[in-house]
């Protein structure tokens, strides 16, 4: 539902990934493992000096389709 390589394209890939009950995200060599947000179908990221943002997921037909992050949008590869 969420996994997945999200694309911008002046800003690259992000990649969603999930193991067990955790979502790892990666934005170029930033990773962090994601902590619950306030929204659904979100999650919060820290990726430096321990400033949290959240990441939403946009969904067409229960798939995650895209991402928006940092007031970015990135698109789902195919």
């Amino acid at each position: 539902k969420y996994a997945g390589i999200y694309e911008h394209p002046h800003l690259g890939e992000f990649s969603i990934r999930v193991e067990g009950e955790n979502i790892h995200a990666q934005l170029g060599i930033s990773k962090n493992v994601g902590s619950p947000a306030r929204h659904q179908d979100a999650i919060r990221i820290e990726f430096r000096d321990g400033r949290g943002e959240d990441l939403q997921f946009v969904f067409h037909k229960e798939q995650a389709i895209a991402i928006i992050y940092g007031g970015h949008v990135f698109y789902r590869e195919e």
